[in-house]
Parts: C-alpha cells; sequence; structure tokens
C-alpha cells in the first residue's frame, strides 16, 4: 500500500540473520554508585562471568566512565584470568588508531568501554557483553545554572541497544549486572 501511494516507488527486501542473544541477569541487586568498593565488586563479578564462560568468548565490558576503564584496566592487566586475553580501552579520548584496533581485532579479546560502543558500531569478535547497567550522562542543573556529569542507570532502551552487542555477528550472551527488580 505504501508503495502505490508512492507512485509504485520499488520495495526492497533486507534480509538480516538473528541469532539467538541469552540475557543472564545478577542474583544481587546493585547500587547507582561509583567509588573504590563498586570498582572492587564490579571486578570480581567480572572475574567470576569470566572464570565461567571463558572458553570461546570475546568480553565487551559497559562501565560508567573512563575513570572505571582505567582502574577496571589495571586490575584486569595483573589478573591471571584475564591473561587470556587481549585487553582494549575504547571511549572518546583514545587515540584512533586504537580504537580501530579494538574494534577490528579477532584475537580473544576484553574491549571495556563508555556507551560509546552501544549503537551504530560493532565491534568485531564479541559475542559476550557484560552491561554494569549506569551510564555518566550530562544533566543540566537549574539551580546552580551548571551543567554536570550525573551518575545514573541506563534505560531499557539502552540496555536492549547493549545486549545487542553480543549477537550481531553470531549467538551471543549479555551478563546484566543487576536484577530485574533493579529496572
Amino acid at each position: 500500500l505504501l508503495s502505490q501511494y508512492l507512485s509504485n516507488c520499488p520495495v526492497y527486501e533486507i534480509k538480516e540473520h538473528i541469532y539467538k542473544l541469552e540475557i543472564v541477569k545478577s542474583k544481587e541487586s546493585q547500587l547507582v554508585r561509583s567509588d573504590f568498593n563498586f570498582s572492587q565488586t564490579l571486578f570480581k563479578q567480572i572475574k567470576d562471568i569470566i572464570t565461567k564462560n571463558a572458553k570461546g568468548k570475546s568480553y565487551l565490558i559497559f562501565l560508567p566512565g573512563k575513570n572505571e576503564i582505567d582502574f577496571l584496566f589495571r586490575l584486569m592487566e595483573k589478573s591471571e584470568i584475564c591473561s587470556a586475553f587481549k585487553l582494549f580501552k575504547l571511549h572518546g579520548q583514545i587515540e584512533l588508531g586504537q580504537q580501530k584496533e579494538a574494534m577490528t581485532s579477532i584475537v580473544p579479546k576484553i574491549v571495556l568501554t563508555t556507551n560509546i560502543a552501544e549503537s551504530s558500531v560493532t565491534v568485531n569478535g564479541i559475542n559476550a557483553v557484560i552491561d554494569s547497567g549506569l551510564q555518566r550522562i550530562i544533566r543540566y542543573n537549574p539551580l546552580s545554572d551548571q551543567e554536570s556529569l550525573v551518575l545514573e542507570r541506563i534505560s531499557k532502551a539502552s540496555a536492549i541497544q547493549r545486549a545487542g552487542r553480543a549477537n550481531r555477528l553470531g549467538e551471543g550472551t549479555c551478563f546484566q549486572l543487576w536484577t530485574h527488580l533493579d529496572e
């Protein structure tokens, strides 16, 4: 009907591969905070996930911001569990060459990223996502007449986008670090 309405314009059918996606939720509720204890707990959760699911996986890990990425990167570099993976950072301040390597490398890898990788990019080789469920976003405060970065939970739409990074190129798994009660 739409084609007829638009003077019989051509209709194209684009077939898309739809791969299976398993979503695994945490058994523990997550607090909206970002401090040393949060980062340590997050590192423990990530290690547990990788230990139980490492075979054949490459991970894209969504974190709230650059500070959390830098902190976890240092911990992961020292961790024996992560030694089987190439580690990458992916955020707005990373050089273009390093960003390209993180996105195109197909070796077993762990990519620590912000919501920059949430949509519109495909990170090759990724078949598992670990999602902290948090983001930093600029919010305007009318009381102070200033903008500031605020830590908050991601939207349901963002959670769906992030999970979808795991099954873009094949079957995948998304580990969401919050319970269904946190949604």
